[in-house]
């Protein structure tokens, strides 16, 4: 039942999701397509159920209208989308290959250890129990939950830290509430979907840069033999959905879809608070410096992309934005204010990037690729302006980790995994096209 009631969950706000990409971007039926609008529909979804919670109606209820007017949408627009999209995938034209086979395996293999995980072990973890879920059930039952700034319960703090956005938690509250309770699976299982999603991402991307499909794979793969990111897959954190939400940003934006991008932005600030604080600022850099290098598009074209981007985000999140801001509610957990770099932190930093069991080699591996691939990048638009964004992402936790209060998870190791793991898919894309450009792609004469 648990299964099933997911399956349906993903299934409306994929067609939610579906309804906004047949306005911003008219594209052929792909699995990638269904993936995107999955993503945005649970964006939409967890914003409008929070308006609704807001104004007294219960979160099941709050669903029950919501899949109500997303079923008579898509029923009333059947016919049109069958007439403007056709099903063309170009990842599906090719028999697969032997070493296509074992990628597959390998990758089948993960997420079936995870499934496995997800019945067979509880929800445990102090931050998944408060932050990702805690809060879920209080805004489901309505206990130690409050909208009210002077209640002790406003935002259910009482499970932690109020400035924590509500993503996560309502998506794990709707299944709650349509399980009449929720367990163990069901609370962790938007990991895993992200987890899936940042992996076809990252395949799809690499396919439709170098044309070489086993090359994605292998770019899919990759984050999948992550440690961390396996146990993250069941592990019932945040940093999974920021990983999604990042590198569907950052493919729209280098796929010009400014809208598109704008609209993740949102869900990633939806998602935690990094999303604001990091994240945005580096996806403005990416942006800029895409407008800017594009020599064919006018100017006052480049600042109507520019203006849509901008517009997209903030009117999606706006809602939340604007509670924060009236009730005096921080984009960032108190203690990580204070400013000046700490001393021995950049050695610990490096420790925690080249020698972690939490990542094996793979930061290694990853300088190296960029050291070998830069007269690559150089000559390549694109990822040259990746490269930037990536590079910027790594400075930018870096002075986070070692310039502010945030410097005890890097002196404990509490956070600072986590926090590299959220941008690694950027770099996976970034290594792997790069040296698919270069040579490796025709090592083994697959496609």
């Amino acid at each position: 039942m648990t299964l099933l009631i997911i399956v349906l969950h993903i299934l409306i706000d994929g067609l939610c999701g579906l309804a906004v990409l047949q306005r911003i971007e008219k594209e052929e039926w792909q699995i990638f397509t269904f993936i995107k609008a999955v993503a945005i529909g649970m964006f939409l979804e967890t914003m409008v159920l929070t308006i609704f919670h807001f104004v007294g109606i219960s979160i099941l209820i709050g669903f029950i209208i919501f899949a109500s007017l997303t079923l008579g949408h898509f029923l009333l627009n059947l016919k049109t989308l069958k007439q403007e999209l056709s099903w063309r995938d170009p990842l599906l034209k090719k028999r697969l290959s032997v070493w296509e086979y074992l990628l597959l395996i390998f990758i089948g293999e993960k997420i079936a250890w995870s499934l496995y995980n997800l019945y067979r072990l509880p929800i445990y973890f102090d931050d998944a129990l408060n932050h990702w879920s805690g809060r879920g059930k209080a805004m489901l039952t309505g206990v130690n939950w409050s909208w009210d700034p002077e209640s002790i319960y406003f935002l259910g703090k009482a499970f932690g830290h109020m400035e924590y956005p509500l993503f996560i938690s309502i998506w794990r509250a709707v299944n709650s509430a349509l399980l009449g309770g929720g367990n163990g699976a069901s609370e962790r299982a938007d990991g895993l979907i992200m987890a899936i999603f940042v992996a076809f991402t990252i395949m799809v991307w690499i396919f439709q840069r170098t044309g070489s499909r086993w090359l994605g794979l292998a770019g899919a793969s990759i984050i999948c033999a992550m440690p961390l990111q396996i146990w993250h897959m069941t592990a019932g954190y945040a940093e999974l959905f920021i990983q999604a939400y990042l590198i569907f940003a950052m493919w729209s934006i280098m796929n010009d879809k400014y809208v598109l991008a704008g609209i993740f932005t949102a869900a990633l600030i939806w998602s935690k608070n990094e999303g604001f604080i990091i994240f945005l600022p580096c996806l403005l850099l990416c942006i800029s410096f895409r407008l800017l290098m594009d020599k064919e598009t006018t100017i006052s074209n480049k600042i109507k992309s520019f203006f849509k981007y901008n517009a997209a985000w903030l009117v999606a999140i706006a809602p939340w934005i604007i509670f924060k801001i009236i009730n005096g509610v921080g984009f960032t957990i108190p203690g990580n204010k204070e400013l000046g770099y700490v001393d021995g932190a950049m050695i610990k930093m490096a420790k925690a990037m080249f020698d972690a069991p939490s990542s094996s080699i793979f930061w290694i591996f990853i300088f190296i690729s960029l050291v070998v691939g830069i007269r690559v990048i150089i000559k390549d638009r694109e990822l040259f302006i990746l490269t930037i964004g990536a590079l910027f992402l790594l400075a930018m936790l870096t002075f986070v980790f070692t310039c502010t209060g945030a410097y005890i998870f890097l002196e404990n190791q509490m956070t600072i995994h986590r926090s590299l793991m959220q941008i690694a898919p950027i770099f996976i894309v970034l290594v792997v096209i790069t040296l698919g450009k270069g040579s490796v792609k025709n090592l083994f004469d697959i496609d």
